[in-house]
């Protein structure tokens, strides 16, 4: 089983290792050809403020380390301009099968260096990482590998070249199927669906995210040969980032406020706990949660080498100390 280490340990340990990375005093909503919508509103109205994104982020990865959750994270510092969206470190690699580290190559002109400045923090940390994607994808957002690693649902869209699918079976080794997404909202696959495990395995999605009709039946029937529970989410949900999750401590599914009722019992009722977390406004201006906030980490680099003043119960009160300093506003230039 390939992904033994990787997807499955993940959710089912007690402790698990994500890496994150400050917001800048810079932060600011991007809009554009490749912004979301939430973005796109945000910079109509003129930006976000930095400050309080800063706090609204440092809240909740106290959260996550908090004895309920139990995290250990990896805190990469907060970039200089122009970078600003590394905060949003899930789009920018993955962590192959072997421990290597895979850059994205970003669609967005001004997203491009993502990668190559969380990926040279990894490097010094002593990881191995390649460059070595033909297609343009924007790392493990564009990807869910189903439960029982049967298969990887990979979802080309507007940041994700269908052809991308070819590197994720070179690289993975298992058969990937490849849906649609509907542009605009639906831009990654980890605001589509999710997947569950450390209960009863399953796979939420929304239906109304798929471009072609056709990609809801191929998912179904990949989940009944996977041996995982399929279930709808409704459009609602997925427009307020239900699909954007992370399962702590094997069953304490992390998802933002306001989720309807029929998600809650869904989830509650595969034996996993819905934990309702407010992110700010990195979640309701900026448009994402918790999946893409945080990336994974392997798990045997970091007792032996993580520096103790990148470990979050160190770098997360100094980062804290340091948003005094950061403005109220920022103005946001138009990104092409």
């Amino acid at each position: 089983m390939i992904l033994r280490n990787q997807e499955k340990s993940r959710q089912r340990k007690k402790r698990m290792r994500l890496l994150v990375c400050e917001p800048p005093p810079h932060m600011r909503a991007g809009g554009g050809k490749y912004g979301n919508i939430l973005a796109k509103e945000s910079q109509k109205k003129g930006g976000i403020n930095p400050r309080t994104t800063a706090h609204g982020w440092a809240r909740f990865m106290r959260m996550l380390m908090s004895p309920e959750f139990n995290a250990q994270l990896v805190v990469i510092p907060a970039p200089s301009p122009p970078l600003y969206d590394t905060t949003f470190p899930r789009d920018t690699y993955f962590v192959g099968p072997d421990g290597k580290i895979h850059l994205s190559k970003m669609a967005a002109d001004y997203r491009r260096s993502d990668p190559f400045y969380i990926g040279s923090h990894l490097e010094k940390l002593g990881l191995e990482v390649v460059n070595d994607l033909n297609h343009t994808m924007d790392g493990r957002s564009c990807f869910h590998v189903l439960p029982n690693e049967t298969a990887i649902i990979y979802c080309a869209s507007e940041r994700a070249d269908p052809r991308a699918a070819e590197d994720l079976r070179r690289i993975f080794g298992i058969e990937v199927l490849v849906v649609e997404l509907v542009p605009k909202f639906f831009f990654h696959g980890d605001v589509a669906g999710m997947t569950l495990l450390g209960r009863d395995p399953a796979v939420f999605w929304c239906r109304e995210s798929l471009a072609r009709p056709r990609d809801w039946d191929l998912i179904q029937d990949a989940c009944r040969d996977d041996k995982s529970k399929f279930v709808e989410a409704s459009y609602e949900d997925a427009l307020r980032y239900a699909m954007n999750t992370r399962v702590m401590n094997g069953y304490k599914v992390i998802a933002p406020p306001g989720m309807s009722t029929k998600y809650v019992r869904d989830v509650n009722s595969l034996g996993y706990e819905v934990c309702m977390i407010d992110l700010g406004p990195l979640h309701t201006e900026c448009g994402g949660f918790v999946a893409c906030a945080t990336n994974d980490f392997p798990d045997s680099y970091y007792e032996q080498r993580v520096p103790l003043d990148l470990r979050g119960e160190f770098a997360i009160p100094r980062f804290e100390q340091n948003i005094r300093n950061y403005p109220k506003r920022e103005m946001v230039v138009a990104q092409i």
